[in-house]
Order: structure tokens, then C-alpha cells, then sequence
């Protein structure tokens, strides 16, 4: 008997019960918000995800290939087919909104596949195309005279001997510098004709060109009984 007294006893332990859930609760809460992460997200950022790793992976295989290409000698022969991914160089170097944006156009296209079918038809375009603005004219020829002799495209050289008379002297001058780091027979008769000119540097530059380029080709050879 309790005299009449409450007893404590059961509300206690209902007490502790209903702790011991409210603790249950919040620790599935904590486990459930902890696991949420580890679902991977549907819709755009899943898709923007999968597509970040496949273009990785795609460098990943174009850089190997590259790499194993340049080991067995073939790179020379690949570089010279007619690649898509040069495809955007070429258009903004012949199409560009500014002339900025065609000048680095061109000089990246020169530097990733300087010996592409596509890099020479481009450098060919812009020397043959007199209206547009010099600054792409020159930095082709700039860009030819760093090739290495003789110019495997005839037709390519035979624009950088036309542009040796081109209207602006800016052009003239970049095609001198030009002949001389690939002489030829061809370029001497227009490089004499500019030693004739008003402006001093490019007569300096045309008699330095005349120069190397017989040096680089040699004396003539000797002259047979019966030539003309």
C-alpha cells in the first residue's frame, strides 16, 4: 500500500521510453542526412558530371594516341590529313569578328598541325585574298618563314614571291624577310626589282635576301658549249 501516494515509478520509465525513441528518431535523422550525399543527382548535374568525365577520358586517349603516334615516326603522315578539330581555327582565321581574333587563329593553327591540309589551304587563302586587312598577310608569311626548307606547297611559295610586290610595304617587307628563309630561284627576279625602291629598309632587306639566297643556292652551274 502507498497511503494514498502517488507512485513515481511508471512515469518515470514512460519518461525514459519516450527519450530513448526521441533519441532513435534523431539518430536515424543524423544517419539519414549523413547517407543523402552518397545518392548520386539525377537530371542536369548528373548529366553535366558524365559529360565532364567522357571528355576527360576522350583527351586522355587522343593525348595517348598522339603519343604512341610520335613514338613509331607516323605523326607526319596523320598531321597531314584534313582534321575536324581544326575545322573552328580555320574558320575564325578566314572569318573572324576581328582581326585580333584571326592573327591568333592562324598562329594556333600553324602551331598544332603546321603541315595539316588544312593549315596550308588557310595560309593559302589569306595570301591570296588582297583585301583583307595586311596584319593577316604578314603574319602568314611570318609564320612561313619559320618553316623549314624548301616549302613542300609550290603554290604556297609562289604567293609568298607575288607578295614580294603586294601594295602594302608592310607586305613586302614580310615577304622578303620570307624568300630568304626558302630560296629559290624564282623570288631573285622580284627581289632585285625592290632594290630599285624608295623605302631604305626594304632596300636593305631585299639586298640581304638576294644574299643568302645565293649563298643558299650555290654558284650557277657551268655554262656547256652550245647553251644559249
Amino acid at each position: 500500500m502507498n497511503g494514498g501516494r502517488p507512485s513515481f515509478g511508471g512515469a518515470s520509465e514512460s519518461a525514459g521510453r519516450a527519450q530513448t525513441q526521441r533519441s532513435s528518431a534523431a539518430l536515424v535523422g543524423v544517419q539519414t542526412r549523413t547517407r543523402a550525399p552518397e545518392v548520386a543527382p539525377r537530371g542536369q548535374g548528373s548529366a553535366e558530371l558524365q559529360r565532364r568525365r567522357e571528355h576527360a577520358l576522350l583527351i586522355m586517349r587522343l593525348n595517348e594516341q598522339r603519343r604512341r603516334e610520335q613514338q613509331m615516326g607516323c605523326y607526319e603522315v596523320r598531321v597531314r590529313r584534313r582534321e575536324p578539330g581544326l575545322e573552328p581555327l580555320r574558320f575564325q582565321a578566314l572569318f573572324g569578328q576581328d582581326v585580333q581574333t584571326r592573327l591568333e587563329a592562324l598562329e594556333g593553327l600553324v602551331e598544332l598541325q603546321p603541315h595539316a591540309a588544312v593549315t596550308y589551304s588557310t595560309l593559302h587563302s589569306v595570301l591570296e585574298e588582297r583585301q583583307q586587312a595586311p596584319e593577316l598577310r604578314v603574319k602568314a608569311l611570318e609564320l612561313l618563314a619559320n618553316y623549314p626548307p624548301p616549302l613542300e606547297e609550290d603554290q604556297l611559295m609562289e604567293l609568298m614571291i607575288a607578295s614580294a610586290w603586294d601594295k602594302e610595304i608592310t607586305v613586302r617587307k614580310a615577304a622578303t624577310r620570307a624568300l630568304a628563309a626558302h630560296p629559290d630561284p624564282r623570288s631573285i627576279g622580284p627581289l632585285m626589282g625592290l632594290l630599285g625602291t624608295k623605302d631604305p629598309e626594304l632596300r636593305r632587306l631585299a639586298e640581304s635576301s638576294l644574299s643568302k639566297i645565293a649563298a643558299d643556292l650555290g654558284p650557277p652551274p657551268e655554262r656547256i658549249d652550245g647553251d644559249a
